[in-house]
């Protein structure tokens, strides 16, 4: 179980209370969102429950988001959780269908999948680039992209860079506790918020250029290109 949820004053287990509210984020002290909306917190009390009152998980999971698609204050928001949701399969329409950029910040990236699709659009033309944390980046995560000569570096700060966040033509953002690989879209319990706006996705971008600022080119010695397809 991957997520990370916190249900502050709603409905969980029959207890009733007042103004209920969600704080979700790709792990502590990275990206935090305060989410009032009651319908998205549905979808993530519905989730809780499951888990929780039902002892549901991974595979056996059966509750997706209640409500995939919302409005709130004037923006478009889309809500998933894996595997019940075939997260992936979204995340690889948002790139294929990207037009101008591509720009991640994530602690693993292993699906070929997605790394095909941003293959695909960075020799299209567009600006594809991104920062993994460097433990993910050791296990072979960024090999398909660095061999594909897409701009790719490994993360600079000391400690553990945890964020999942992908940022799609400056409007689009991805985010949650979903990492880009198999066990995520498979396996784990995940969520994922697809918001489509373009003064959350500046917040954002100015995130990954604090990140991308001390991030470190990858070792040319240390990759071996001849295994990748």
């Amino acid at each position: 179980m991957h997520n990370k949820m916190i249900i502050v004053d709603g409905l969980s287990c029959g207890w009733a209370r007042a103004t209920p509210r969600i704080m979700m984020s790709s792990a502590i002290i990275t990206n935090l969102l305060r989410i009032t909306n009651p319908a998205l917190i549905a979808n993530y009390q519905a989730k809780f429950d499951e888990m929780y009152v039902q002892k549901l998980f991974g595979a056996q999971a059966q509750v997706g988001a209640l409500a995939p698609g919302l409005a709130l204050n004037g923006m478009h928001i889309e809500n998933y959780f894996s595997p019940v949701d075939e997260v992936m399969a979204k995340l690889v329409k948002y790139v294929s269908g990207a037009r101008k950029s591509i720009r991640f910040y994530v602690f693993t990236y292993t699906h070929p999948n997605l790394s095909g699709a941003m293959i695909e659009r960075f020799k299209a033309g567009l600006a594809v680039e991104g920062v993994i944390e460097s433990r993910g980046a050791s296990e072979g995560a960024l090999v398909p992209l660095y061999c594909a000569r897409v701009p790719v570096k490994t993360d600079g700060n000391k400690y553990t860079m945890h964020h999942k966040v992908m940022i799609i033509d400056n409007a689009i953002v991805i985010t949650g506790s979903f990492n880009f690989t198999r066990a995520a879209d498979e396996v784990n319990d995940e969520n994922v918020l697809v918001i489509h706006d373009p003064d959350i996705a500046e917040l954002f971008l100015q995130e990954y250029q604090r990140v991308e600022d001390i991030a470190q080119m990858p070792d040319p010695a240390k990759i071996d290109c001849s295994q990748v397809k």
